[in-house]
């Protein structure tokens, strides 16, 4: 073989040679297109991304747009791929932005690559800087909810807000969760920034100050005389004292009390009173409207929270009548004695009750009877048949008509003599 034959044989081999090393590089850059790209992680500076793995890759290329899809850059300019494992990471990024990310598939090896079709791009998001706790306040009380607001963290899509058990997503910076009449909570907010595809990218729980409170629960045995939270003796002043007891719930959520009173028929709201003392569960007055004829009474709690009241829910209206004013005017025989009272207003009826063992104790074993059954208008009795020798009691229960209801008196004093058997 001649030389010149020689050289167009070692050309032709190169050319050869060469075709097929870029038909093979071709034939790899036509590789797979990565799938199944996702966001998997976000902290405030950096976002972590899965894809389905190629088995016959070397690694990928990781691409991230800053400018929303319209320029992507890789954090270095090399042949070598940014990760060998089906997963990605961008850092030094800001807090609770959205980037968006695109994925290529490396094949070959150092001497010889090539890079295939890149993926669709997908939205990532980095965290938002944690929400101020001290700017978490509560806004209002009801008694199956508490509501508060809390400054915006920048960039952020969105807020979970937890209150007890209790966890409601909102969109905005203020929020209302349920919560029972009586109960509190510490509340929490974490802000998070949420990306096209639903991945959201949780900041630091923030924890509020201070804590939230319900309205509180509503008192219950208002002016109760079985529960001995009703005073007045007419005999002895107008003076009445009322009392009630909480019906449940922590006392942290009480800071004190409002009292109305109504004419006994419910038509002219006689006086409101304030407690601002949640442990002073009662309160006294005196007047003249209700003197001999009774009154309506309400009560409920409330709770002062950044110096505005929240108020429980009234209890129910509870009618209170006196007891006939009974006084033991005159000793009739040995055995008897008559007793008068000035008349109830509105009084339908009377009914009498005798005691002729009034000072055994324990006062529970006094034996208590109802003698008679008197007319709107009588205003005495004569008790009959008593002990002498003994102490015998008497009180006088009015049924009185208002304002459409009926009410009877509560039996809680009584008036007593002791009967010689010498006078």
């Amino acid at each position: 073989m001649n030389k010149k034959t020689m050289k167009k044989s070692l050309l032709v081999l190169a050319v050869t040679a060469i075709m097929l090393f870029a038909m093979s590089i071709t034939s790899m850059a036509a590789g797979t297109k990565v799938t199944g790209l996702k966001q998997t992680a976000g902290s405030e500076s950096s976002v972590k991304f899965t894809w389905n793995a190629d088995p016959t890759a070397w690694g990928y290329y990781c691409y991230l747009s800053k400018d929303g899809g319209k320029t992507y850059a890789r954090n270095y300019v090399s042949k070598y791929p940014d990760t060998y494992q089906a997963e990605g990471y961008f850092g030094s990024l800001q807090a609770g932005q959205k980037y968006f990310v695109k994925v290529a598939t490396v094949y070959g090896n150092s001497s010889s690559y090539s890079v295939g079709p890149l993926s669709d791009p997908i939205s990532v998001v980095t965290a938002p800087k944690q929400v101020d706790r001290t700017t978490i306040k509560q806004t209002d009380a009801k008694t199956s909810s508490v509501s508060l607001k809390w400054t915006y963290s920048a960039g952020a899509s969105g807020y979970l807000v937890a209150a007890g058990d209790k966890v409601v997503t909102v969109g905005g910076t203020s929020a209302t969760i349920k919560m029972k009449a009586g109960n509190y909570s510490l509340a929490k907010v974490q802000a998070y920034k949420q990306s096209n595809e639903g991945f959201r990218a949780y900041a630091y729980v923030s924890t509020a100050s201070d804590y939230v409170y319900a309205a509180p629960t509503t008192p219950k045995y208002v002016a109760s005389g079985k529960r001995g939270n009703l005073t007045w003796h007419p005999t002895e002043s107008n003076k009445v004292k009322v009392a009630w007891e909480m019906a449940s719930g922590y006392s942290s959520t009480v800071s004190g009390y409002q009292v109305q009173i109504y004419s006994i028929d419910g038509k002219k709201r006689l006086k409101t009173y304030t407690i601002k003392d949640k442990y002073t569960m009662s309160k006294e007055f005196n007047l003249k409207a209700v003197k001999n004829t009774g009154f309506r009474i309400r009560v409920r709690a409330y709770k002062t929270i950044n110096g505005k009241n929240y108020v429980g829910k009234w209890s129910s209206f509870k009618g209170v009548v006196p007891q006939a004013a009974v006084k033991i005017t005159e000793r009739v025989s040995k055995t008897s004695f008559r007793a008068k009272w000035s008349k109830v207003k509105n009084v339908t009826k009377y009914y009498v009750y005798v005691c002729k063992n009034e000072n055994v104790y324990p006062k529970s074993d006094q034996v208590w009877k109802k003698v008679a059954t008197l007319g709107k208008n009588a205003t005495s009795y004569t008790a009959k048949n008593l002990k002498v020798g003994k102490y015998n009691a008497i009180y006088v229960i009015p049924v009185v008509k208002a304002g459409g209801k009926t009410y009877k008196a509560e039996a809680t004093w009584y008036k007593y003599t002791f009967m010689s058997k010498y006078y």
